[in-house]
Protein backbone atom coordinates (compact mmCIF):
# COMPACT_ATOMS: atom_id res chain seq x y z
CA UNK A 1 0.00 0.00 0.00
CA UNK A 2 2.84 2.34 0.79
CA UNK A 3 4.32 1.69 -2.66
CA UNK A 4 1.00 2.49 -4.36
CA UNK A 5 0.64 5.79 -2.43
CA UNK A 6 4.18 6.75 -3.38
CA UNK A 7 3.52 6.10 -7.10
CA UNK A 8 0.28 8.14 -6.94
CA UNK A 9 2.11 11.08 -5.41
CA UNK A 10 4.78 10.98 -8.14
CA UNK A 11 2.16 10.76 -10.88
CA UNK A 12 0.29 13.76 -9.38
CA UNK A 13 3.46 15.84 -9.41
CA UNK A 14 4.02 14.87 -13.05
CA UNK A 15 0.54 16.01 -14.03
CA UNK A 16 1.00 19.34 -12.26
CA UNK A 17 4.23 19.99 -14.18
CA UNK A 18 2.82 19.34 -17.66
CA UNK A 19 1.09 22.75 -18.29
CA UNK A 20 4.22 24.54 -17.26
CA UNK A 21 6.26 22.50 -19.68
CA UNK A 22 3.81 23.14 -22.50
CA UNK A 23 3.86 26.86 -21.69
CA UNK A 24 7.63 26.88 -21.74
CA UNK A 25 7.54 25.09 -25.10
CA UNK A 26 5.18 27.68 -26.54
CA UNK A 27 7.34 30.51 -25.25
CA UNK A 28 10.39 29.15 -27.05
CA UNK A 29 11.21 30.89 -30.39
CA UNK A 30 10.00 28.93 -33.42
CA UNK A 31 12.54 27.78 -35.97
CA UNK A 32 12.01 28.97 -39.53
CA UNK A 33 11.48 26.19 -42.02
CA UNK A 34 12.49 26.37 -45.66
CA UNK A 35 9.30 25.49 -47.50
CA UNK A 36 8.97 24.07 -50.97
CA UNK A 37 7.10 27.25 -51.88
CA UNK A 38 10.03 29.53 -51.04
CA UNK A 39 12.40 27.34 -53.04
CA UNK A 40 10.10 27.66 -56.03
CA UNK A 41 9.98 31.44 -55.62
CA UNK A 42 13.77 31.50 -55.73
CA UNK A 43 13.71 29.57 -59.00
CA UNK A 44 11.09 31.95 -60.37
CA UNK A 45 13.32 34.87 -59.42
CA UNK A 46 16.17 33.45 -61.51
CA UNK A 47 13.82 33.21 -64.49
CA UNK A 48 12.78 36.81 -63.96
CA UNK A 49 16.42 37.92 -63.96
CA UNK A 50 17.01 36.14 -67.26
CA UNK A 51 13.91 37.83 -68.72
CA UNK A 52 15.15 41.24 -67.55
CA UNK A 53 18.64 40.68 -68.96
CA UNK A 54 17.63 39.71 -72.49
CA UNK A 55 14.27 41.38 -73.10
CA UNK A 56 12.97 43.96 -70.63
CA UNK A 57 15.02 45.45 -67.79
CA UNK A 58 11.84 46.78 -66.12
CA UNK A 59 10.02 43.45 -66.03
CA UNK A 60 8.73 42.58 -62.53
CA UNK A 61 11.11 45.02 -60.78
CA UNK A 62 8.52 46.02 -58.17
CA UNK A 63 7.08 44.04 -55.30
CA UNK A 64 5.82 40.66 -56.48
CA UNK A 65 2.25 40.36 -55.32
CA UNK A 66 1.92 36.75 -56.38
CA UNK A 67 2.95 34.08 -58.85
CA UNK A 68 0.27 32.67 -61.11
CA UNK A 69 -0.09 28.93 -61.51
CA UNK A 70 2.12 29.10 -64.63
CA UNK A 71 4.85 30.85 -62.53
CA UNK A 72 4.26 34.22 -64.23
CA UNK A 73 5.02 37.01 -61.68
CA UNK A 74 2.49 39.77 -60.99
CA UNK A 75 4.25 42.91 -59.77
CA UNK A 76 2.23 45.61 -58.03
CA UNK A 77 3.66 48.31 -60.32
CA UNK A 78 3.24 46.38 -63.58
CA UNK A 79 1.78 48.73 -66.25
CA UNK A 80 -0.50 45.90 -67.44
CA UNK A 81 -1.50 44.73 -63.92
CA UNK A 82 -5.25 44.32 -64.46
CA UNK A 83 -4.76 42.94 -67.97
CA UNK A 84 -2.50 40.18 -66.63
CA UNK A 85 -5.39 39.08 -64.39
CA UNK A 86 -7.74 38.95 -67.38
CA UNK A 87 -5.18 37.08 -69.51
CA UNK A 88 -4.78 34.46 -66.78
CA UNK A 89 -8.55 33.98 -66.62
CA UNK A 90 -8.62 33.75 -70.42
CA UNK A 91 -5.91 31.06 -70.53
CA UNK A 92 -7.00 28.81 -67.66
CA UNK A 93 -10.77 29.26 -67.70
CA UNK A 94 -12.10 30.37 -71.08
CA UNK A 95 -9.60 28.68 -73.40
CA UNK A 96 -9.64 25.45 -71.37
CA UNK A 97 -13.41 25.18 -71.76
CA UNK A 98 -13.55 26.57 -75.29
CA UNK A 99 -15.51 24.76 -77.99
CA UNK A 100 -12.98 24.46 -80.81
CA UNK A 101 -15.75 24.20 -83.37
CA UNK A 102 -16.35 27.92 -82.78
CA UNK A 103 -14.12 30.80 -83.78
CA UNK A 104 -11.57 32.13 -81.31
CA UNK A 105 -13.40 35.45 -81.54
CA UNK A 106 -16.41 33.88 -79.81
CA UNK A 107 -14.53 33.81 -76.47
CA UNK A 108 -16.09 36.50 -74.19
CA UNK A 109 -12.82 38.21 -73.14
CA UNK A 110 -11.65 38.45 -76.75
CA UNK A 111 -15.01 39.87 -77.83
CA UNK A 112 -14.72 42.43 -75.05
CA UNK A 113 -11.30 43.71 -76.13
CA UNK A 114 -11.96 43.60 -79.86
CA UNK A 115 -14.72 46.13 -79.16
CA UNK A 116 -12.51 48.30 -76.90
CA UNK A 117 -10.57 51.42 -77.95
CA UNK A 118 -7.08 51.12 -79.43
CA UNK A 119 -5.20 52.07 -76.24
CA UNK A 120 -6.97 49.33 -74.24
CA UNK A 121 -6.43 46.84 -77.09
CA UNK A 122 -2.74 47.64 -77.08
CA UNK A 123 -2.38 47.06 -73.32
CA UNK A 124 -4.29 43.78 -73.53
CA UNK A 125 -2.10 42.69 -76.44
CA UNK A 126 1.07 43.49 -74.47
CA UNK A 127 -0.10 41.49 -71.43
CA UNK A 128 -0.93 38.59 -73.74
CA UNK A 129 2.42 38.87 -75.54
CA UNK A 130 4.41 38.97 -72.30
CA UNK A 131 2.70 35.75 -71.22
CA UNK A 132 3.41 34.09 -74.60
CA UNK A 133 7.11 34.99 -74.38
CA UNK A 134 7.24 33.77 -70.78
CA UNK A 135 6.03 30.39 -72.02
CA UNK A 136 8.47 30.42 -74.95
CA UNK A 137 11.46 31.00 -72.65
CA UNK A 138 10.28 28.04 -70.60
CA UNK A 139 10.23 25.88 -73.79
CA UNK A 140 6.45 25.80 -73.73
CA UNK A 141 4.67 26.94 -76.88
CA UNK A 142 1.12 28.22 -76.50
CA UNK A 143 -0.23 28.45 -80.04
CA UNK A 144 -3.59 29.75 -78.80
CA UNK A 145 -1.95 32.89 -77.38
CA UNK A 146 -0.34 33.72 -80.71
CA UNK A 147 -3.63 33.08 -82.47
CA UNK A 148 -5.26 35.71 -80.24
CA UNK A 149 -2.29 38.08 -80.54
CA UNK A 150 -2.56 37.90 -84.34
CA UNK A 151 -6.09 39.32 -84.12
CA UNK A 152 -4.67 42.50 -82.61
CA UNK A 153 -1.26 42.68 -84.34
CA UNK A 154 -2.88 43.54 -87.68
CA UNK A 155 -4.43 46.66 -86.15
CA UNK A 156 -2.66 50.00 -85.97
CA UNK A 157 -2.16 50.28 -82.21
CA UNK A 158 -0.45 53.14 -80.26
CA UNK A 159 2.65 51.22 -79.17
CA UNK A 160 5.40 53.09 -77.35
CA UNK A 161 8.94 52.75 -78.64
CA UNK A 162 9.94 50.57 -75.66
CA UNK A 163 7.06 48.21 -76.43
CA UNK A 164 8.13 47.94 -80.08
CA UNK A 165 11.71 47.24 -79.03
CA UNK A 166 10.56 44.53 -76.61
CA UNK A 167 8.57 42.72 -79.33
CA UNK A 168 11.47 42.96 -81.81
CA UNK A 169 13.89 41.60 -79.21
CA UNK A 170 11.50 38.74 -78.53
CA UNK A 171 11.47 38.05 -82.28
CA UNK A 172 15.25 37.52 -82.41
CA UNK A 173 15.61 35.78 -79.04
CA UNK A 174 17.20 32.33 -79.57
CA UNK A 175 14.53 30.55 -77.51
CA UNK A 176 11.42 31.99 -79.18
CA UNK A 177 11.85 30.11 -82.48
CA UNK A 178 11.48 33.42 -84.38
CA UNK A 179 7.88 33.66 -83.10
CA UNK A 180 6.95 31.17 -85.82
CA UNK A 181 3.21 31.33 -85.03
CA UNK A 182 3.12 35.12 -84.71
CA UNK A 183 2.35 37.24 -87.79
CA UNK A 184 5.39 39.45 -87.54
CA UNK A 185 4.72 40.91 -90.98
CA UNK A 186 1.40 42.36 -89.82
CA UNK A 187 2.91 43.72 -86.60
CA UNK A 188 5.88 45.29 -88.40
CA UNK A 189 3.53 47.83 -89.97
CA UNK A 190 3.33 49.39 -86.51
CA UNK A 191 7.12 49.74 -86.44
CA UNK A 192 7.10 51.40 -89.88
CA UNK A 193 4.26 53.73 -88.85
CA UNK A 194 6.07 54.71 -85.64
CA UNK A 195 9.30 55.51 -87.49
CA UNK A 196 7.40 57.51 -90.13
CA UNK A 197 5.64 59.73 -87.57
CA UNK A 198 8.14 59.90 -84.67
CA UNK A 199 11.48 59.07 -86.23
CA UNK A 200 14.00 56.52 -85.04
CA UNK A 201 15.96 56.65 -81.81
CA UNK A 202 19.36 55.02 -81.33
CA UNK A 203 17.94 52.10 -79.25
CA UNK A 204 15.37 51.30 -81.95
CA UNK A 205 18.00 51.62 -84.68
CA UNK A 206 20.29 49.23 -82.80
CA UNK A 207 17.45 46.73 -82.35
CA UNK A 208 16.62 46.85 -86.08
CA UNK A 209 20.28 46.25 -86.83
CA UNK A 210 20.14 43.10 -84.69
CA UNK A 211 17.08 41.97 -86.65
CA UNK A 212 18.98 42.49 -89.91
CA UNK A 213 22.04 40.57 -88.76
CA UNK A 214 20.29 37.60 -87.14
CA UNK A 215 20.51 34.32 -89.04
CA UNK A 216 18.05 31.46 -89.23
CA UNK A 217 19.10 27.85 -89.47
CA UNK A 218 15.63 26.63 -90.38
CA UNK A 219 14.75 26.59 -94.09
CA UNK A 220 11.02 26.56 -93.30
CA UNK A 221 11.31 29.96 -91.59
CA UNK A 222 13.57 31.44 -94.20
CA UNK A 223 11.18 33.08 -96.66
CA UNK A 224 8.97 34.90 -94.15
CA UNK A 225 11.96 35.73 -91.97
CA UNK A 226 13.83 37.22 -94.92
CA UNK A 227 10.93 39.56 -95.71
CA UNK A 228 11.09 41.00 -92.20
CA UNK A 229 14.85 41.47 -92.52
CA UNK A 230 14.37 43.30 -95.83
CA UNK A 231 11.77 45.65 -94.34
CA UNK A 232 14.05 46.25 -91.35
CA UNK A 233 16.87 47.12 -93.74
CA UNK A 234 14.67 49.60 -95.56
CA UNK A 235 13.88 51.40 -92.32
CA UNK A 236 17.43 51.21 -91.02
CA UNK A 237 19.15 52.54 -94.13
CA UNK A 238 16.57 55.32 -94.60
CA UNK A 239 17.61 56.94 -91.30
CA UNK A 240 21.38 57.20 -91.60
CA UNK A 241 23.44 60.26 -90.93
CA UNK A 242 26.21 60.96 -93.44
CA UNK A 243 28.91 59.66 -91.12
CA UNK A 244 27.41 56.23 -90.60
CA UNK A 245 28.29 53.10 -92.56
CA UNK A 246 25.67 51.53 -94.80
CA UNK A 247 25.46 47.76 -94.75
CA UNK A 248 26.73 46.91 -98.26
CA UNK A 249 25.29 43.44 -98.71
CA UNK A 250 21.83 42.06 -99.13
CA UNK A 251 22.31 38.85 -101.10
CA UNK A 252 22.44 35.60 -99.19
CA UNK A 253 25.75 33.75 -99.31
CA UNK A 254 24.12 30.33 -99.33
CA UNK A 255 24.85 30.01 -103.06
CA UNK A 256 27.76 31.04 -105.27
CA UNK A 257 25.73 33.78 -106.98
CA UNK A 258 25.31 35.61 -103.67
CA UNK A 259 29.03 35.26 -102.97
CA UNK A 260 29.90 36.50 -106.47
CA UNK A 261 27.68 39.60 -106.32
CA UNK A 262 28.74 40.53 -102.79
CA UNK A 263 32.41 40.10 -103.69
CA UNK A 264 32.05 42.30 -106.79
CA UNK A 265 30.29 45.08 -104.90
CA UNK A 266 32.79 44.99 -102.04
CA UNK A 267 35.55 45.98 -104.48
CA UNK A 268 33.78 49.21 -105.47
CA UNK A 269 34.10 52.66 -103.91
CA UNK A 270 31.96 53.39 -100.87
CA UNK A 271 29.56 55.73 -102.68
CA UNK A 272 29.09 53.27 -105.55
CA UNK A 273 28.42 50.53 -103.00
CA UNK A 274 25.62 52.61 -101.51
CA UNK A 275 24.03 53.07 -104.93
CA UNK A 276 24.19 49.34 -105.64
CA UNK A 277 22.82 48.60 -102.19
CA UNK A 278 19.71 50.63 -103.04
CA UNK A 279 19.34 48.55 -106.21
CA UNK A 280 19.54 45.35 -104.12
CA UNK A 281 17.08 46.75 -101.61
CA UNK A 282 14.43 47.45 -104.25
CA UNK A 283 15.15 44.20 -106.09
CA UNK A 284 14.56 42.27 -102.88
CA UNK A 285 10.91 43.40 -102.92
CA UNK A 286 10.25 41.65 -106.25
CA UNK A 287 7.98 38.98 -104.79
CA UNK A 288 4.96 39.56 -107.05
CA UNK A 289 4.35 38.10 -110.49
CA UNK A 290 4.96 41.41 -112.28
CA UNK A 291 6.48 44.75 -111.26
CA UNK A 292 4.24 47.65 -110.33
CA UNK A 293 4.51 51.06 -111.96
CA UNK A 294 5.97 52.35 -108.70
CA UNK A 295 8.71 49.71 -108.80
CA UNK A 296 9.63 50.51 -112.41
CA UNK A 297 9.67 54.24 -111.65
CA UNK A 298 12.04 53.74 -108.72
CA UNK A 299 14.18 51.38 -110.80
CA UNK A 300 14.62 54.00 -113.53
CA UNK A 301 15.72 56.56 -110.95
CA UNK A 302 18.24 54.20 -109.36
CA UNK A 303 19.73 53.21 -112.73
CA UNK A 304 20.13 56.89 -113.63
CA UNK A 305 21.89 57.54 -110.32
CA UNK A 306 24.22 54.59 -110.82
CA UNK A 307 24.82 55.04 -114.54
CA UNK A 308 23.16 53.00 -117.28
CA UNK A 309 26.43 51.77 -118.78
CA UNK A 310 27.84 50.48 -115.49
CA UNK A 311 24.52 48.85 -114.60
CA UNK A 312 24.25 46.97 -117.92
CA UNK A 313 27.88 45.81 -117.75
CA UNK A 314 27.37 44.34 -114.27
CA UNK A 315 24.08 42.72 -115.24
CA UNK A 316 25.69 41.15 -118.33
CA UNK A 317 28.49 39.77 -116.15
CA UNK A 318 26.11 38.37 -113.52
CA UNK A 319 23.76 36.82 -116.09
CA UNK A 320 26.77 35.10 -117.68
CA UNK A 321 27.72 33.81 -114.21
CA UNK A 322 24.20 32.46 -113.64
CA UNK A 323 24.31 30.63 -116.98
CA UNK A 324 27.59 28.95 -116.02
CA UNK A 325 26.69 28.36 -112.36
CA UNK A 326 26.34 24.81 -111.02
CA UNK A 327 23.59 23.61 -108.70
CA UNK A 328 24.03 24.42 -105.00
CA UNK A 329 24.27 21.11 -103.16
CA UNK A 330 22.88 21.43 -99.63
CA UNK A 331 23.14 17.75 -98.76
CA UNK A 332 23.20 14.34 -100.39
CA UNK A 333 19.44 14.53 -100.93
CA UNK A 334 18.76 18.24 -101.31
CA UNK A 335 20.09 20.81 -103.79
CA UNK A 336 18.87 23.93 -105.56
CA UNK A 337 19.85 26.44 -108.23
CA UNK A 338 19.51 29.64 -106.20
CA UNK A 339 18.71 30.36 -102.57
CA UNK A 340 15.09 31.52 -102.10
CA UNK A 341 16.07 35.06 -101.10
CA UNK A 342 18.52 35.45 -104.00
CA UNK A 343 15.86 34.32 -106.49
CA UNK A 344 13.77 37.34 -105.48
CA UNK A 345 16.76 39.69 -105.92
CA UNK A 346 17.60 38.16 -109.32
CA UNK A 347 13.94 38.64 -110.35
CA UNK A 348 14.30 42.28 -109.42
CA UNK A 349 17.36 42.56 -111.65
CA UNK A 350 15.31 41.32 -114.62
CA UNK A 351 12.60 43.88 -113.84
CA UNK A 352 15.23 46.62 -113.67
CA UNK A 353 16.53 45.60 -117.10
CA UNK A 354 13.02 45.77 -118.58
CA UNK A 355 13.17 49.57 -118.23
CA UNK A 356 16.18 49.79 -120.59
CA UNK A 357 16.47 49.56 -124.36
CA UNK A 358 19.53 47.36 -124.79
CA UNK A 359 20.37 44.24 -126.80
CA UNK A 360 23.67 43.50 -125.03
CA UNK A 361 22.09 41.06 -122.61
CA UNK A 362 19.77 39.34 -125.11
CA UNK A 363 21.83 36.18 -125.67
CA UNK A 364 22.48 35.66 -121.97
CA UNK A 365 18.89 36.46 -121.02
CA UNK A 366 17.53 33.87 -123.45
CA UNK A 367 19.92 31.20 -122.17
CA UNK A 368 19.02 32.02 -118.56
CA UNK A 369 15.29 31.69 -119.23
CA UNK A 370 15.81 28.25 -120.81
CA UNK A 371 18.06 27.17 -117.91
CA UNK A 372 15.49 28.28 -115.31
CA UNK A 373 12.79 26.08 -116.88
CA UNK A 374 15.08 23.11 -117.32
CA UNK A 375 13.93 20.11 -115.28
CA UNK A 376 16.51 18.81 -112.84
CA UNK A 377 16.45 15.26 -111.32
CA UNK A 378 14.89 15.31 -107.88
CA UNK A 379 14.36 19.08 -107.97
CA UNK A 380 12.01 19.96 -110.83
CA UNK A 381 12.53 23.14 -112.79
CA UNK A 382 15.53 25.15 -111.62
CA UNK A 383 13.63 28.37 -110.90
CA UNK A 384 10.25 29.07 -112.47
CA UNK A 385 10.03 32.45 -110.71
CA UNK A 386 13.27 33.73 -112.22
CA UNK A 387 12.39 32.21 -115.60
CA UNK A 388 9.06 34.06 -115.61
CA UNK A 389 10.91 37.30 -114.81
CA UNK A 390 13.14 36.71 -117.87
CA UNK A 391 10.03 36.14 -120.02
CA UNK A 392 8.48 39.35 -118.67
CA UNK A 393 11.66 41.21 -119.66
CA UNK A 394 11.40 39.92 -123.24
CA UNK A 395 7.69 40.69 -123.52
CA UNK A 396 8.08 44.24 -122.16
CA UNK A 397 9.92 45.29 -125.31
CA UNK A 398 6.81 45.11 -127.51
CA UNK A 399 9.08 44.52 -130.51
CA UNK A 400 9.84 41.88 -133.12
CA UNK A 401 13.15 41.13 -131.39
CA UNK A 402 11.34 40.43 -128.11
CA UNK A 403 8.80 38.16 -129.81
CA UNK A 404 11.62 36.30 -131.57
CA UNK A 405 13.24 35.62 -128.18
CA UNK A 406 9.93 34.45 -126.74
CA UNK A 407 9.37 32.09 -129.65
CA UNK A 408 12.80 30.52 -129.25
CA UNK A 409 12.31 30.04 -125.51
CA UNK A 410 8.87 28.53 -126.11
CA UNK A 411 10.37 25.96 -128.46
CA UNK A 412 12.87 24.91 -125.80
CA UNK A 413 10.70 24.56 -122.68
CA UNK A 414 8.49 21.60 -121.83
CA UNK A 415 6.03 23.11 -119.32
CA UNK A 416 2.58 23.75 -120.79
CA UNK A 417 1.83 26.61 -118.42
CA UNK A 418 5.05 28.37 -119.48
CA UNK A 419 4.19 27.92 -123.16
CA UNK A 420 0.74 29.34 -122.43
CA UNK A 421 2.22 32.35 -120.61
CA UNK A 422 4.54 33.08 -123.54
CA UNK A 423 1.55 32.80 -125.91
CA UNK A 424 -0.33 35.42 -123.86
CA UNK A 425 2.63 37.79 -123.99
CA UNK A 426 2.91 37.39 -127.78
CA UNK A 427 -0.84 38.02 -128.19
CA UNK A 428 -0.53 41.14 -126.05
CA UNK A 429 2.35 42.40 -128.19
CA UNK A 430 0.40 41.69 -131.40
CA UNK A 431 -2.54 43.65 -130.05
CA UNK A 432 -0.22 46.51 -129.10
CA UNK A 433 1.29 46.57 -132.63
CA UNK A 434 -2.15 46.03 -134.23
CA UNK A 435 -1.19 42.99 -136.31
CA UNK A 436 -2.22 39.33 -136.18
CA UNK A 437 -0.32 36.87 -134.04
CA UNK A 438 0.55 34.75 -137.11
CA UNK A 439 2.01 37.73 -138.97
CA UNK A 440 3.88 38.85 -135.86
CA UNK A 441 5.46 35.42 -135.45
CA UNK A 442 6.43 35.36 -139.15
CA UNK A 443 7.94 38.84 -138.96
CA UNK A 444 9.87 37.94 -135.83
CA UNK A 445 11.68 34.97 -137.37
CA UNK A 446 15.37 35.69 -137.08
CA UNK A 447 17.02 36.46 -140.45
CA UNK A 448 20.61 36.30 -139.10
CA UNK A 449 21.51 39.39 -141.10
CA UNK A 450 20.70 37.84 -144.49
CA UNK A 451 19.57 40.16 -147.27
CA UNK A 452 17.79 38.34 -150.11
CA UNK A 453 19.38 35.15 -148.81
CA UNK A 454 22.92 36.58 -148.88
CA UNK A 455 25.31 37.85 -146.16
CA UNK A 456 28.92 39.00 -146.42
CA UNK A 457 31.61 38.72 -143.73
CA UNK A 458 34.81 40.77 -143.93
CA UNK A 459 38.17 39.33 -142.85
CA UNK A 460 40.97 41.82 -143.50
CA UNK A 461 41.34 41.90 -147.33
CA UNK A 462 38.98 38.98 -147.86
CA UNK A 463 35.19 38.84 -148.07
CA UNK A 464 33.27 35.65 -147.29
CA UNK A 465 29.97 35.64 -149.15
CA UNK A 466 27.37 33.25 -147.71
CA UNK A 467 24.40 32.43 -149.93
CA UNK A 468 21.31 30.49 -148.89
CA UNK A 469 20.72 28.45 -152.05
CA UNK A 470 17.71 26.45 -150.84
CA UNK A 471 16.28 25.01 -147.65
CA UNK A 472 19.21 23.47 -145.73
CA UNK A 473 21.75 24.22 -148.49
CA UNK A 474 24.32 27.05 -148.54
CA UNK A 475 27.23 28.18 -150.71
CA UNK A 476 30.35 30.02 -149.52
CA UNK A 477 32.47 32.25 -151.78
CA UNK A 478 35.77 33.91 -150.82
CA UNK A 479 36.36 37.21 -152.61
CA UNK A 480 39.62 39.15 -152.83
CA UNK A 481 40.08 42.36 -154.86
CA UNK A 482 40.50 41.44 -158.52
CA UNK A 483 40.10 37.77 -157.62
CA UNK A 484 37.07 35.55 -157.14
CA UNK A 485 37.50 32.24 -155.38
CA UNK A 486 34.70 29.71 -154.94
CA UNK A 487 35.16 26.90 -152.47
CA UNK A 488 35.27 23.64 -154.56
CA UNK A 489 32.84 20.84 -154.00
CA UNK A 490 34.07 17.66 -152.26
CA UNK A 491 34.09 15.85 -155.62
CA UNK A 492 36.36 18.49 -157.21
CA UNK A 493 38.70 18.32 -154.20
CA UNK A 494 39.18 14.61 -154.87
Amino acid sequence: MKIFNKLSAEFKKLLESLPEAEQQKENQPKKKRTTTSSKKNKAFYQTILAFQKRLDANFAIGEIEKYFSDRFPLATNDPYYFFHLEVHHLIFIELESRDYHNSIQSVPTIQKYLAADRKVQKDFFMALFYRAIWYALDANSKYGLYEIANLFSRKKLPFTENELIFILKAFIHPKTNKLYSFRMGDFFKNVESHVKTKGMSDPLKETLKQVIEIKTDNQYHEQGFSKIKIRARELWTAHFSDGEIVLPFLLDKKDSFGEKVNSDIKKLDFEIQRKWYKVFQLSATASAGKPSKKFLSKATTLINNLGEKEFIEKMDEWILFLNQMEMTKKSDWYSYFLNAQNIIVAKGFMWFLSTLETTKIDVGLEKLAIKCFKKLPGVGQASGALGNACIYNMSSRNSLAGVAMLNRVRSRVAQRNTKGLIGKYISSTAEELKISVADLEDFSIQDFGLTAGVREFHFNDYIAKLTLVSFGKTKTEWIKPCLLYTSPSPRDRG
